[in-house]
């Protein structure tokens, strides 16, 4: 049974934390700072409770919602918007903010991703809100 209901509140706090880390400055390490780390436990506690778990540890990782070990391709894909009304929020910001730059599709390389956000001089703060997003949405 789904458990977004219970993660969520907390899964926002991780975000709004990471936020406001971004606007003084801390943790803007692209891959292991504190502000990625927060948003990295905020979508594993998603994935997690997508699956029906409460998080009870963070690894470092986030897996896939319905890493059941079938096919990983498929477990990657987009939830339906009926599945969930945040997974259509975020379906519908990744895809917003990815039009704007050019990209498109239900899988993105990470390299043609930081390829088109250097392109178009995204900040910092914002290039891991968005990558943040794409691997919320399985896309990366």
């Amino acid at each position: 049974m789904n458990q977004l209901h219970k993660v969520e509140p907390h899964a926002v706090a991780l975000e709004d934390a990471a936020d406001r880390m971004d606007a003084a400055g801390i943790g803007g390490h692209p891959r292991r700072g504190f502000a990625v780390t927060l948003r990295d436990m905020a979508a594993s506690l998603r994935a997690e409770a997508a699956r029906g778990a409460l998080g009870y540890s963070f690894d470092g990782a986030v897996h896939a919602a319905g890493d059941d070990g079938a096919d990983p391709s498929s477990q990657r894909r987009l939830a339906r918007p009926q599945d969930d009304a945040r997974m259509v929020s975020i379906h519908n910001e990744v895809s917003a903010r990815l039009h704007r730059i050019g990209l498109s599709g239900d899988k993105l390389d990470l390299g043609t991703l930081d390829r088109a956000l250097a392109d178009h001089r995204i900040s910092t703060s914002d290039r891991i809100r968005l990558k943040g997003l794409c691997h919320q949405a399985g896309l990366i």
